[in-house]
């Protein structure tokens, strides 16, 4: 192992000292601890040169970090300022070049500074180069100026100076010669032992009195020859540092600053270097690990880079089963590359398609053609395609492409085997005029399939994309030049004159007429309306290509003065071709806000036209060039596939001058006509012949949509709306026509007036949005109203759980004062909108809709989900109370409250469900949340009409006393410490009770009075109190009933004083037999007719 790496890092040193040897062709000595070679990594890509830590790649090398470093000379300090080469001696030279970058300060603009010197001992000056407001050049105190050099302050600048013994010297500024000349120190030498500093000129011993150096400077190098220009130009241009002095480089001065020099990495003289180059590593790593094929698309596969000599495999596009192809990677020419060989692809291929190709290749091995064997095989590709469906394979559509192909050159093989004579016996060898008629019908309707719906996921599966298509494009260009020589030897042969020397078809994706004409007849024509007038091809309207997306196009005059000669012209549509050569990139999922531009990159600059093609060629089927000048271009009018929202329309002509690998749309020399866009066609003037189309984007900057799209109730939330307010406000008609009484009906009545006032202020108020006043004040109250349909709701929850506690506790009633309900349902919603709308006025309200911004729309939803966690904590703890003391009442105490919580519960729910709905309505502008929405608000009024109306204590009391016959005919005052459950309430006078008054009051009144009396004054407060608990308002309205009551308890009340039994008091009472007992006759009177409070089980009424 040891021994592997040691020859392999032997290997990288050798390449790496080759390398540098080629690219610098200078004298470079870089020094190793400064400049090391990489270690190559093989990615799919390219390879990668991976340097050690502290190094990066340059391109040659990997360099320290350090040596892209500058020396940073201070002003306004007293110090001597400089840096000396230490640790190394300068050797005797005779000639030499200094090179180095400086960056002035704006102080050097009015002063002369040292930028490099030699000296050797006190007072001789080897070498010294000065600068600032003017530039000397010193050799051997000998001395010259540079009136031509300059430097920009501020701006890095590279400067070089050379000279020779013979005493020729230049200097060079940017790469550029400026001052040069002869006799400088003719035959000087610069003798070693002395002083090289940067900065400042210092003798041996002493510093001389010198002018410091204001300014940045770095790269400083001397070699011991003089450079040539064109050695200096790569000075300047090289952008890596991969030039070092063989005398003394920039590295040899990092130790030598003194005073307030600093060593400063990252000099930043990248940014004005004067050629930016790739780096890449390729060749370094190629010569050291061996030369590569480069990754490459070829018959929709991308091979990876393979290494020379081997053979690559990759799985067939689209198929499963493990099928592979395969292709060699061949040594070329070059020891740096490798180069691809063919790719077999015969298991990528379908059964039929791969034997219909192997027939055709046989064909055309024959010596010679049979008209038979031709037209077999057409028949065969034609069938064979025709039953192909939905084709996914890229590879079945690149045979396909193929076998036409190999059709075209069979029928050119018998085109070019004709001797096209005249023939006086009438016979015509193949081809016929009519065999050539029935060849183009088939070649067009095979490439009308290709086109068509069975293709399209494998055009869409190719790569590169476009590859194919121009493949195609390629096979109809023969195509032609094919049927041009057809027609030729026709006219020869007399079959067809100029006339109908015209080939042609319209099929549902392609168009293509050819015909021959002389040269003087293109003259402002028109296509394709110049051919149809032959009558020789009728378009098909419904599926014809011609029939959309325009496409005609007018030549101008091509006559060439002096030639009349016979030419051959052709014009082709492709109406779906667009979507096969797409002009933009591939759309990319940005995952960066910062990558947000490549989202839209696909939609500019897309193919949004039929493609026209119109060329001339010679009668022998060479191309001819159409001398086209700006003054007669080529004009064209064609129609938008998709005119929704484009914009920048540009008119294209394809380049494939470089081959199907290498293919474009340009808009060089095409131009739109002015006022000719129209949103949907558009006129262009192109001076080039050859593909044509127009590029649009597929977004409008300054597209006008009109309005914004706004909330506006449906039909749908109408009705729901109508119809829950409709149930809502009949619940309320029943409260105030019946006179409900009690704080349960009062609650039903606040939380249905809240629900009725947001329903109206929801459904007519939002989109009312013409007044901005006016319109805020409906956002508020919309506001306003959502959180208080929910505090009135948690107020029900509150009421419920209080009327459970009194009918559990009857002895202790909880009185409960409506204000705390108005608290909760009014007052608090109203100050808390009040003070979120305040403090987010400028904010607080959509613009297009009289609603808050949806962006605050916790501001909503927050105080509704704190009321509702209230309401359903009640409910809960509610339930539970009602489940534990169901047995302390009777059947239709529990029978009322049961109807209450379940009126609660659904409540709750469909609310919160119901303005879910509202919201997404406004914030998704869909119909489907309206529907929703109506039918829940629906749900939400007629339930609560059912439980908080129609299955109420006081309604049903009501109704029943409607049903005997009992009609109030006064009211008293509301009482608000009672309610439903309580058990005793205040009863309203019935005229049944009063006419039963009147009506025995005159003939019981003397019989009974002295019994009564005497009988009321036997019995104690306590138990007279006990009674009128017991009968509530019945002891009022009939007295006679009261007094029966009465008189058992009093009985009871001996009878246990006297240790009897009830049961004895009670038939000892003196009443007739057929008298029934008390208890009895208030049992059948309870039974009889029903009280306001269903909860008491005491309830009795006058019959």
């Amino acid at each position: 192992m040891k021994i592997s790496g040691i020859l392999q890092s032997a290997i990288l040193l050798t390449g790496f000292l080759v390398i540098s040897a080629e690219v610098q062709q200078s004298a470079t000595e870089c020094r190793v601890p400064y400049y090391l070679p990489p270690n190559c990594i093989n990615t799919p890509d390219l390879y990668i040169c991976q340097c050690t830590p502290g190094f990066m790649w340059n391109g040659h090398h990997c360099m320290a970090n350090s040596v892209n470093s500058k020396l940073v000379f201070p002003a306004g300090t007293k110090s001597e300022n400089y840096v000396q080469l230490v640790d190394k001696t300068f050797p005797d030279i005779r000639r030499f070049t200094v090179a180095l970058w400086v960056n002035f300060s704006s102080e050097m603009v009015n002063r002369t500074a040292t930028l490099v010197s030699y000296t050797k001992g006190k007072k001789k000056v080897q070498i010294r180069l000065t600068g600032g407001s003017s530039f000397r050049f010193t050799v051997a105190s000998s001395e010259v100026d540079l009136p031509s050099v300059s430097v920009v302050p501020k701006r890095w600048t590279h400067l070089a100076i050379t000279w020779a013994q013979n005493g020729s010297w230049a200097s060079y500024v940017n790469g550029e010669r400026r001052d040069s000349g002869v006799g400088l120190s003719v035959g000087g030498n610069i003798s070693t032992g002395g002083v090289l500093a940067i900065g400042s000129t210092v003798r041996r011993g002493n510093r001389s009195v010198h002018v410091n150096y204001i300014g940045d400077m770095g790269q400083v190098h001397v070699w011991d020859r003089p450079f040539n220009d064109e050695e200096v130009v790569g000075l300047y241009n090289d952008c890596t540092f991969s030039y070092c002095g063989n005398i003394v480089s920039w590295t040899d001065f990092r130790d030598g600053t003194r005073g307030a020099v600093k060593l400063l990495w990252h000099a930043n003289i990248f940014q004005y270097c004067g050629i930016d180059r790739e780096i890449f590593c390729d060749n370094y790593c190629s010569k050291t690990l061996g030369p590569k094929c480069e990754k490459d698309y070829e018959d929709n596969l991308k091979w990876p880079r393979t290494d020379v000599g081997t053979t690559a495999e990759q799985s067939c596009p689209s198929l499963k089963g493990g099928a592979r192809a395969s292709r060699p990677c061949l040594q070329s020419d070059s020891e740096l590359v490798g180069a691809w060989g063919p790719t077999n692809m015969s298991a990528c291929i379908s059964r039929h398609l791969k034997d219909l190709n192997d027939d055709i290749q046989l064909v055309i091995a024959l010596d010679g053609i049979e008209p038979s064997d031709i037209r077999y095989l057409v028949g065969n590709v034609t069938e064979t395609v025709n039953d192909m469906s939905k084709v996914t394979n890229p590879s079945d559509l690149a045979a396909c492409i193929e076998i036409i192909d190999l059709l075209v050159q069979i029928q050119s093989m018998a085109v070019s085997s004709n001797e096209w004579t005249e023939n006086e016996d009438g016979d015509v060898s193949y081809p016929s005029i009519s065999d050539t008629h029935q060849f183009v019908q088939d070649v067009g309707r095979l490439v009308d399939s290709l086109l068509d719906g069975p293709f399209d996921i494998a055009w869409n599966a190719t790569r590169p994309r476009g590859y194919e298509a121009i493949q195609l494009l390629e096979v109809l260009d023969r195509f032609v030049v094919l049927i041009v020589r057809s027609l030729s030897g026709h006219r020869i042969r007399r079959e067809t004159d100029l006339s109908t020397a015209l080939v042609a078809f319209d099929f549902t994706t392609i168009a293509l007429f050819v015909r021959l004409s002389e040269r003087s007849e293109i003259a402002n024509i028109t296509l394709p309306d110049k051919l149809i007038d032959h009558n020789t091809v009728v378009i098909n309207e419904r599926n014809g290509a011609l029939g959309k997306g325009g496409g005609t196009m007018t030549v101008p005059d091509y006559h060439q003065s002096g030639k009349h000669d016979i030419i051959g012209y052709s014009y082709v549509k492709l109406t779906s071709f667009y979507r096969l050569l797409p002009n933009h990139p591939e759309p990319v999922v940005v995952q960066f806000y910062r990558h947000r531009h490549l989202a839209f990159a696909h939609l500019e600059n897309n193919v949004n036209t039929a493609l026209l093609t119109f060329s001339v060629y010679k009668t022998t089927g060479e191309k001819e060039m159409v001398p086209l000048s700006a003054a007669e271009p080529l004009k064209y009018q064609v129609e938008f596939a998709d005119t929704f929202n484009i914009s920048n329309p540009t008119c294209v002509y394809l380049n494939k001058t470089n081959g199907p690998e290498d293919w474009s749309w340009s808009s060089e020399g095409c131009q739109m006509l002015p006022d000719s866009y129209d949103g949907e066609r558009v006129t262009c003037l192109c001076r080039q012949v050859g593909t044509v189309a127009v590029t649009t984007h597929m977004y409008d900057d300054n597209w006008d949509p009109g309005e914004p799209p706004r909330f506006f109730p449906k039909f749908p939330m109408y009705i729901g709306a109508v119809v829950s307010i409709f149930f809502f406000s009949l619940a309320l008609v029943g409260f105030f026509y019946f006179r409900c009484v009690s704080d349960t009906v009062a609650v039903h009545r606040n939380l249905a007036a809240a629900e009725i006032l947001s329903l109206l202020l929801f459904l007519i108020g939002t989109p009312r949005i013409q007044n901005e006043w006016a319109c805020r004040i409906i956002a508020m109250l919309i506001h306003f109203l959502f959180i208080s349909g929910f505090g009135w709701i948690c107020n029900e929850a509150f009421n419920l759980y209080v009327e459970v506690a009194n009918s559990i506790h009857s002895e202790h009633q909880q009185q409960r004062p409506m204000l705390r309900y108005y608290v909760i349902g009014w007052f608090a919603p109203a100050i808390l909108v009040a003070v979120l709308a305040a403090t987010n006025w400028q904010e607080y309200f959509a613009s297009n809709v009289c609603f808050m911004d949806l962006r605050f729309v916790w501001f909503m939803i927050g105080p509704a989900a704190g009321l509702w966690g209230i309401t359903m904590f009640v409910l809960i703890y509610t339930a539970k109370d009602v489940s534990e003391s169901s047995y302390f009442k009777d059947e239709k105490t529990n029978k009322v409250i049961t109807h209450h919580c379940k009126g609660c519960w659904i409540q709750i729910v469909l609310v919160v469900i119901t303005w879910s709905f509202a919201l997404l309505s406004v914030d998704m502008l869909s119909i489907i949340p309206q529907i929703l929405f109506a039918m829940f608000a629906i749900l939400q009024g007629a339930f609560f009409f059912t439980f908080f109306c129609c299955l109420n204590g006081e309604v049903t009391e009501a109704i029943n006393d409607y049903r005997m016959g009992m009609k109030q005919t006064s009211s008293l005052q509301r009482n608000t410490r009672y309610s439903i459950y309580r058990r005793y309430v205040p009863r309203p006078t019935t005229r049944r009770t009063l006419s039963n008054q009147s009506m025995g009051s005159s003939s019981a009144s003397a019989s009974q009075t002295p019994r009564r009396n005497s009988l009321i004054s036997e019995a104690t407060d306590e138990e007279d109190h006990e009674v009128d608990l017991q009968m509530g308002g019945a002891g009022r309205t009939n007295p006679s009933l009261r007094e029966q009551v009465l008189r058992s308890s009093v009985d009871k009340m001996k009878l246990m004083k006297r240790g009897g039994s009830a049961r004895g008091a009670e038939s000892s009472i003196d009443d007739p037999p057929s008298t029934p007992e008390p208890e009895n006759k208030y049992r059948s009177f309870k039974e009889e007719v029903m009280y306001s409070d269903p909860s008491s089980d005491l309830a009795v009424t006058s019959v």
